[in-house]
């Protein structure tokens, strides 16, 4: 398929989530100096257990063998947030255990006895304890530890590990590494975006998840155009493997099944396998807002591209995007090509993040065979009027089926990074565009050349007025702006005399665009939107005034 190409200078910065390791302390030599956990994927450092030793009073930590000799245990502490089930591991120890990985271990879990005394190995209830995961006649980690317990907020867990035997820790077998995992005993929503390539709609799709807090779940699952309603429930580690077959014609070689597998836990992930390729991409829980708290964010955010124009641009796009004050997100908005676009999110909580949201939407355009996929980030200011939201878009239109099809027939691949921050309507007798107030109001509409669209780059000089009504200096192509001052929305057309597909003549191009604010510099704001054009779109942008010859 040969698409025109739409990219950004921001394009290489991806903004969906990627597969990352950060990584908490290693575990001490002494309960008293246990660091704390981070939970879920990441993992701790390097524990040398070779270096460790057992302190006085120690005891096995084996729960079904207690006279198993342990004699190198190191220390960790974690202190849940919510109650639900916990599973500690350390078969991350194979990946992060350099070249001397420990693969035999015993793993304890315990609480205070008496929190209110001193921590101590002789002030200790057990909770949980594993020494081998699994068969060592069917896998040869079967000696790493896993084990699961049902952990209370505020409580505070002491994780022991030790080599699996007296002697198992050896200078050639010595380093541990754990992983703590916790699925919430909540109902939470769910949402993220995944892809193995953007400018394919078969390879891409997005994901709803909501589960309850029993660890049931149901989840909506698109891959592409096509939508599948998965049910089911949460094994106790809180992950759930799924098959989703695909049909194909008689006679035709079957297609493997996609794979995919749902994470519950706090820093929950969907893994997705599809013809030998694997993507692992992060779910960001939905965060509720009552009436009594409602979201800081609530605004309506004008959103659009500050990059320059240039030859090869076939236009811009924009959103206005309003969060309501329970955390919904509703965006509206017109794509490059042109159409008009909706989509539905709410903000979720990005992890570990306090005032950090994301809110991922993906909708399906052009007869369901093209689509748009909005990964919005936004960000609480400590100045209302600079919170901010940026959206990484991809777009695809699918090429025409049709020769006689003259508009971007051969399809198109957006890629943009977009932001802005809320949107306020100009006080009475303030210009809507305050970069033209130093000039008097006198500005540039610039319409960039496209090839084949126009003979030459044009410009209209223009001038503002306070009351925000816009006058053109030359009247020849016959241009008009207006902008709606509530909306910050831009409409108006130009006339020019181009030679398209061989036809030489006067034509009337729509003007689109969006008055947005810069959340860095303050009061700055800027113009930008689209022509209509007859093979592309065509970007426009209006700047302070540059002499016209």
């Amino acid at each position: 398929m040969n698409k025109t190409i739409l990219t950004s200078l921001f394009v290489a910065v991806a903004l969906l989530p990627k597969e990352v390791f950060a990584s908490f302390p290693a575990g001490a030599n002494n309960i008293a100096s246990a660091p704390d956990v981070i939970l879920a994927e990441e993992a701790s450092n390097p524990t040398d257990l070779f270096n460790c030793n057992f302190e006085t009073n120690e005891t096995s930590h084996d729960f079904e063998n207690a006279s198993n000799p342990g004699n190198r245990s190191a220390w960790w502490k974690w202190t849940p947030t919510e109650n639900g089930f916990c599973t500690v591991d350390t078969i991350i120890s194979s990946a992060f255990g350099g070249s001397t990985p420990l693969r035999d271990t015993v793993v304890g879990v315990y609480s205070l006895t008496n929190p209110s005394a001193a921590v101590s190995v002789t002030n200790l209830t057990q909770r949980a304890s594993n020494n081998n995961l699994g068969d060592a006649y069917l896998t040869s980690d079967s000696g790493f530890s896993k084990t699961t317990f049902y952990a209370k907020a505020g409580t505070i867990y002491y994780i022991a590990v030790d080599g699996g035997y007296g002697s198992a820790v050896t200078s050639t077998a010595r380093t541990v590494s754990i992983r703590v995992r916790q699925v919430p005993a909540l109902a939470v929503t769910r949402r993220g975006l995944w892809e193995f390539d953007s400018e394919v709609l078969g390879r891409r799709g997005a994901i709803t998840l909501t589960t309850t807090s029993t660890g049931a779940y149901s989840a909506i699952f698109m891959i592409g155009a096509a939508k599948y309603n998965l049910a089911g429930h949460f094994d106790i580690d809180g992950t759930s493997v799924r098959s989703i077959p695909r049909p194909t014609a008689a006679g035709v070689t079957p297609l493997a099944p996609i794979t995919i597998k749902l994470d519950a836990s706090q820093a929950s992930y969907l893994e997705v396998w599809m013809d030998g390729q694997r993507v692992k991409r992060r779910m960001e829980r939905q965060s509720v807002f009552p009436r009594t708290s409602p979201a800081v964010l609530a605004a309506t955010y004008n959103i659009a591209s500050r990059n320059g124009g240039g030859s090869g641009d076939p236009g811009r796009g924009y959103l206005r995007t309003t969060v309501s004050p329970t955390g919904v997100v509703n965006m509206v908005g017109v794509t490059y090509d042109g159409t008009k676009v909706t989509g539905a999110s709410a903000l979720c909580l990005k992890y570990n993040g306090t005032d950090e949201y994301e809110a991922p939407a993906f909708v399906l355009l052009h007869g369901n065979k093209g689509c748009i996929a909005f990964d919005s980030y936004m960000e609480v200011s400590n100045n209302p009027a600079r919170h901010y939201c940026s959206v990484y878009v991809d777009f695809i239109r699918p090429a025409a089926t049709s020769a006689t099809v003259t508009f971007l027939p051969g399809g198109l691949y957006g890629a943009e990074y977009m932001d802005g921050t809320p949107y306020v309507k100009p006080a009475v007798g303030a210009r809507v565009l305050n970069f033209l107030t130093p000039n008097n109001g006198l500005g540039t509409l610039t319409m960039f050349n496209s090839s084949g669209e126009l003979a030459a780059t044009v410009q209209e000089g223009l001038t503002l007025s306070t009351a925000n009504k816009t006058t053109f200096i030359s009247t020849v192509r016959k241009p008009t702006l207006t902008i709606n001052t509530s909306t910050g929305i831009v409409t108006g057309s130009i006339t020019t005399t181009d030679t398209i597909l061989g036809v030489t003549k006067p034509r009337v191009r729509s003007l689109v665009g969006l008055v947005f604010n810069d959340a860095y510099t303050v009061g700055s704001s800027y113009l930008t939107g689209y022509a209509t054009g007859v093979t592309k779109n065509l970007m426009f942008e209006v700047k302070p005034a540059v002499v016209i010859p």
